[in-house]
């Protein structure tokens, strides 16, 4: 299991998707990083011995990166398909945190405006309990505020909370 942070990888005693990918902080893979990739045994090992990949907290993960993973799956399995074949599995709520670039040349867009996104032919499976949190008032107003519908049951419990002189 991989994941698009150190934070979360290690919620899944996983690692990030960046370093089982073996691409570290690169966005994008040029033909001479694919020739350094493919010297490391490891990798080839690694991609072979791989039917499923799993990729948490994807809301974080910028296309860039979604892109540079799949280039090195097809190289490593000579496989055209997306990911070299490899079954893609994508966990995550994009209204949570975006992707972040360090590189203000690069657009941190989420994975879904990549154009690979419509090509993995996503399957998706909406979960609708929430796990985290058991206060169904807080939840209604959670709900309230991804939905940008506040009711005024919301309103009125937010601004019960607002501090003026904060």
């Amino acid at each position: 299991s991989t994941a698009s942070t150190g934070i979360a990888a290690t919620h899944l005693s996983g690692q990030t998707i960046n370093s089982w990918a073996g691409i570290g902080i690169k966005k994008l893979i040029t033909d001479t990083d694919l020739r350094e990739l493919m010297k490391r045994r490891y990798l080839h090992d690694r991609f072979r011995n791989t039917d499923v990949l799993v990729i948490d907290e994807v809301s974080m993960l910028s296309s860039h990166t979604l892109e540079a993973v799949d280039t090195v799956l097809r190289a490593f399995r000579k496989n055209d398909s997306p990911f070299g074949g490899v079954q893609v599995i994508l966990c995550g709520d994009f209204f949570q945190l975006p992707p972040i670039s360090e590189n203000s040349k690069l657009d941190a867009s989420f994975i879904f405006k990549s154009s690979l996104w419509e090509a993995l032919d996503l399957k998706v499976c909406y979960l609708d309990k929430p796990f985290r949190q058991t206060d169904e008032r807080f939840l209604h107003m959670l709900s309230d505020i991804r939905n940008n519908a506040i009711s005024k049951s919301t309103w009125l419990t937010l601004k019960e909370r607002f501090l003026q002189n904060f």
